[in-house]
């Protein structure tokens, strides 16, 4: 993949902020270094490239 869709890709997954919710009140916002959120849409994608990689990676291994 070229430079600027894996800049676009770190951004969803390595950026954010959310806060929790304490009796009613908002916390201080907390930084998200990385990873997905629950329910991101993304992340079905995701696992379908990693998945993909993986099998050509093992099937390239068996060939060996």
């Amino acid at each position: 993949f070229c430079d600027k869709w894996r800049a676009w890709m770190r951004v969803c997954v390595c950026s954010g902020n959310m806060s929790v919710l304490v009796n009613g009140c908002p916390t201080e916002e907390i930084n998200i270094k990385c990873g997905l959120k629950q329910g991101d849409p993304l992340a079905p994608h995701l696992f379908l490239l990693v998945v993909e990689g993986l099998g050509a990676l093992m099937r390239k291994a068996v060939e060996i």
